[in-house]
């Protein structure tokens, strides 16, 4: 046998095998007798994911095509087996009853090249378990109660900074202010900083919170959420570097300061700084806790105050109730903002979950199995390490829960109508003992911001720079829409 004829064997005999290796990998759920749609060679069910659409819209249509033909569903991601959930009462096993075999998410960190990646949201098992036992008591009523007048006044500012931007005669781009409001707000309550980027929008913090959100490309999503482990090797990461030594910076003068100077405050930072004392908690897993909590604190609160003030400015019956349902609570507090006021604001509340329904920040979540788990009444096996994906986007649109889904109806989350509901059909923060430790914290801020703007101002929509329905960036990994909210407002 000649060279040229071992070659094309031997080239030969390896596509063979490729392809016996790919024909297995796209038949695993049909082996398995879970209900799927035929894969694609190669692309699998998701062709054009993160080119024409996001990966948020592709588990929400695969979750509308395949919901009722079995409580766990399989799709493809390129060559990858993926389990979606679409039954609630499973949602709510994995999430609450079986959590100890679903503990961990599976997002990508490497904590030896970039320690800030080693957050809460991302470690596992027991590092998160201790991590969130320590960190929870930030979170409390008392807390927080303590830190609501600073946002009071940050609020206030942000009404300011509304009536400067219409006064150049433009319409204002409420994402901006509101992103502007949340970074001042993190900076103060967490961290004792007073940046004021309300009056400045040149501020290095606002401007270093928004290059964090910047896009990874490809070939780094596709290696740290497939393959991990090799992405460590490689000593990959995803942070903006630029962001992240900022940030490194700041917190590393904070602490400096507040040691030296002996100074203690009721925030973020003064927790963080006590354990350090205690040895409780090192540096880098300080640092990592607080870069997290601003960009968390950053980007989903102004995303979703943006997008309620979105929806009200196109229903301006909604936005009268909402600004006479305050009007009425603050009656009821003698006219002041208060903790408790904000909390009886229940009909603004229903505004912001209705917001969030439409506009979830977060498309979903995912659980990855640590062990082989049998899927309850089925003879169903999620293998260890699977994927199972929580479609949230895919539930708040689906029409037998929230009948027309696609209209903003803040009644919807009334609470007679809420109780009529699974209570795992609205899951913009998750669920669980992983739900969202700062999920009150958004919700009372968010409201309170509302509550100012509503109280000061009438808002409609810029119709000429602001699309109807919004249009959204594919390569995100939070909703992101592709142009400006820009209202026009009217002084009351």
């Amino acid at each position: 046998m000649d060279l040229v004829t071992q070659i094309l064997t031997l080239l030969i005999g390896f596509a063979l095998f490729a392809y016996y290796l790919l024909h297995r990998r796209f038949t695993y759920w049909e082996r398995r007798n879970v209900p799927h749609i035929k894969p694609e060679f190669i692309h699998g069910n998701s062709r054009g994911i993160g080119k024409d659409f996001s990966s948020g819209t592709f588990f929400k249509n695969m979750y509308s095509k395949l919901k009722g033909k079995g409580p766990l569903v399989g799709v493809y991601v390129s060559v990858m087996p993926m389990a979606i959930a679409t039954d609630l009462d499973l949602i709510k096993t994995i999430l609450v009853k079986d959590f100890d075999v679903f503990t961990n998410r599976g997002l990508y960190y490497n904590k030896e090249d970039d320690p800030t990646s080693a957050h809460l949201a991302s470690v596992e098992d027991e590092e998160w378990k201790s991590l969130r036992n320590k960190i929870t008591p930030t979170f409390t009523s008392g807390k927080m109660k303590m830190m609501f007048p600073i946002i009071v006044d940050v609020a206030d500012r942000m009404v300011k900074a509304i009536a400067v931007e219409f006064n150049q005669g433009e319409s204002v781009e409420i994402k901006d202010v509101a992103s502007r409001f949340t970074t001042d707000v993190i900076a103060e309550v967490a961290f004792g900083i007073e940046c004021h980027s309300l009056e400045d929008k040149h501020s290095k913090l606002y401007k270093m919170g928004q290059k964090s959100f910047g896009d990874v490309s490809f070939w780094k999503r596709t290696l740290t959420g497939a393959y991990p482990d090799l992405a460590r090797k490689l000593h990959v990461t995803t942070s903006n570097k630029e962001v992240v030594q900022f940030f490194e910076n700041v917190i590393q003068q904070n602490i400096k300061y507040r040691q030296e100077n002996n100074i203690q405050r009721n925030d973020f930072m003064s927790l963080l700084i006590k354990m350090m004392n205690e040895s409780t908690l090192n540096y880098f897993e300080a640092l990592a806790q607080s870069f997290v909590f601003f960009l968390a604190g950053y980007e989903t609160s102004a995303s979703t105050m943006t997008f309620c003030i979105y929806e009200l400015a196109q229903h301006p019956e909604i936005q009268q109730k909402a600004r006479e349902s305050v009007i009425k609570v603050l009656e009821k507090h003698d006219g002041k903002f208060t903790y408790e006021a904000i909390a009886d604001m229940q009909f603004v509340e229903q505004c912001v979950k209705e917001a969030l329904r439409i506009h979830s920040p977060a498309s979903g979540t995912r659980r990855i199995a640590k062990r082989d788990y049998k899927v309850p009444n089925t003879d169903i096996v999620i293998e260890k390490g699977m994927s199972v994906i929580i479609p949230a986007n895919g539930i708040h649109f689906d029409p037998d829960i929230y009948p027309d889904p696609y209209k903003y109806n803040p009644d919807r989350f009334a609470p007679e109508e809420v109780a009529k509901r699974h209570n795992f059909s609205f899951l913009p923060f998750g669920e669980g003992p992983r739900v969202c430790i700062g999920e009150r914290f958004a919700i009372v801020e968010i409201k309170l911001a509302l509550a100012k703007i509503l109280t000061n101002y009438e808002f409609t929509l810029d119709h000429s720079k602001t699309p109807v329905p919004l249009e959204y960036l594919v390569n995100r990994l939070l909703l992101t829409p592709s142009t400006g909210i820009n209202i026009f407002v009217n002084k009351l």
